[in-house]
């Protein structure tokens, strides 16, 4: 799971994406929210060992999408830069039953 956030008008908003290569077809939004249940994600996120990606826009955009639902097409590769700049980061985190990233 990722988290991205925002503050914007400063209005904190904080989403929460979670991927399962071999099970899930695409990414899903797992919590979002704005002010005071952002920051509770981000500390939940913190306190759990979850990465944590700035991206102010991106937040937004997902912010758009129900909690469960996959993300759309036209946000795969900004989530996908994401995720792989996670996964090379955090690589020890992750089994050998990870995707592999080139």
């Amino acid at each position: 799971m990722s988290n991205k956030q925002t503050k914007k008008n400063d209005v904190f908003t904080s989403v929460a994406v979670k991927y399962k290569p071999h099970q899930d077809a695409a990414p899903r939004v797992v919590a979002k929210g704005k002010q005071q249940l952002a920051e509770k994600i981000v500390d939940i996120a913190k306190s759990s060992g979850v990465p944590i990606v700035e991206d102010g826009l991106l937040a937004q955009l997902l912010y758009q999408l129900e909690v469960g639902n996959e993300i759309p097409e036209e946000l795969y590769t900004p989530v996908a830069k994401i995720l792989v700049f996670i996964y090379r980061v955090y690589k020890h985190r992750f089994t050998s039953s990870a995707v592999e990233v080139e």
